[in-house]
Parts: structure tokens; C-alpha cells; sequence
């Protein structure tokens, strides 16, 4: 994507995110490659779209509204480093946390073929009620 100005990767980085705090699953999906990987805290790796569309879909059911704030990027050649603050209202309405966040994107033709999300969700959910985006597998906790 080295034919893409700033304004262009800007562009990307609003409509994703956009897509994601509207709750958007089928738009924010669009922004990956068909073959994307995602992991997001401590959750599994997901392959393809349709894995990250049921996850995320889960994900979003499980709170009641999400927001980012962009603190700082950095982008180095098709990789961009988004830092966030993300505030998110549990689905109940009873609290509002406010967690930071890091994530890397790789990008190919201009899609996300990766997405790694570095952020601890803990304080949104009880212990082992957290969407299965969020959760370790049980092998890696044993």
C-alpha cells in the first residue's frame, strides 16, 4: 500500500473504528481480508471473517456501548500502531470503565490481514463470564 497518502490511511482507521463503536459487525468485518487473523486481550486467535464475525458479534451482545479515543499511531511501512482509550458500558448499564489499548494492524491491499489488540477486559466482566473474544483457551491457563 505504498501508493497510499495519509489522508487515505486516516480514511481506514475512522471507518473501522467507526464500524466497531456502532456496533457494526458486518462493516467492521469488511475492513479485513478474507484469510484475516484477530486476537484481541487474551481471547484465541480467529481465522477468516466468519470466525471474527460470530466472535465480535458475541462480543458486542455482551456490553452496551464501546468508544475509542486515539491517543497516538505510528505506522511503518503496511504496519499501523493504533494506541486508544476505550470506554465501555457494561451491558447492564451498572458501570463505565475506561481501559487503554493497543493495536496492531497489518495491512495488505487495503484490508487488515491482521489485527492484534492488546487490552485487558477483566474489569468489565465476572470471572469467566467474558465474551469468548476476550478468553484464553483452557489449555493456555493450565
Amino acid at each position: 500500500m505504498e501508493d497510499w497518502t495519509e489522508d487515505d490511511w486516516m480514511e481506514w482507521v475512522e471507518q473501522t473504528y467507526e464500524a466497531f463503536d456502532a456496533k457494526d459487525v458486518d462493516t467492521f468485518v469488511a475492513q479485513l481480508t478474507p484469510g484475516a487473523t484477530v486476537r484481541f486481550g487474551n481471547g484465541e486467535p480467529l481465522a477468516g471473517r466468519v470466525a471474527i464475525r460470530d466472535a465480535v458479534g458475541e462480543f458486542f451482545d455482551a456490553v452496551g456501548t464501546v468508544s475509542h479515543a486515539f491517543t497516538a499511531q505510528l505506522r511503518v511501512d503496511d504496519t499501523l500502531v493504533v494506541e486508544e482509550m476505550v470506554t465501555v458500558t457494561r451491558r447492564d448499564g451498572s458501570a463505565t470503565v475506561v481501559l487503554p489499548a493497543a493495536t496492531v494492524y497489518e495491512l495488505t491491499e487495503g484490508k487488515a490481514e491482521r489485527m492484534q489488540t492488546y487490552i485487558d477486559v477483566s474489569p468489565l466482566f465476572a470471572s469467566g463470564q467474558a465474551p469468548s473474544l476476550c478468553r484464553a483457551s483452557e489449555a493456555a491457563i493450565a
